[in-house]
């Protein structure tokens, strides 16, 4: 199993910030997680969390998911959780996520 670990990547012209999940998205990413968007010199109009490497999300997981969308003050519009595997979706779904990300 993958170690898991985080990844930042911004667009070209910064308007969108995307953070690559790989591995469990759980207490053990919580540090690198919030960094990865705190640390941030600016904020951008859009955010995705990429999760086609993610392999699970512990109820953790999902806490780190909340904080992060009420650091950004955002509406659901301008958060993605995208690439999910029909598990993390279904996951994600049950939650209630999808009144609160857009889900894809």
């Amino acid at each position: 199993m993958p170690k898991s670990r985080i990844s930042v990547d911004k667009t070209q012209n910064d308007e969108c910030l995307t953070i690559g999940i790989t591995g469990a998205l759980d207490l053990h990413l919580t540090d690198a997680f919030r960094q990865a968007y705190e640390s941030q010199k600016q904020r951008f109009k859009h955010y995705s969390i990429d999760l086609q490497h993610c392999t699970r999300i512990t109820s953790t997981g999902l806490g780190m998911l909340l904080i992060f969308k009420d650091f950004l003050e955002l509406p659901a519009d301008k958060i993605t959780l995208c690439n999910c595997s029909n598990d993390i979706r279904h996951m994600l779904d049950v939650a209630g996520f999808s009144n609160l990300f857009i889900i894809e």
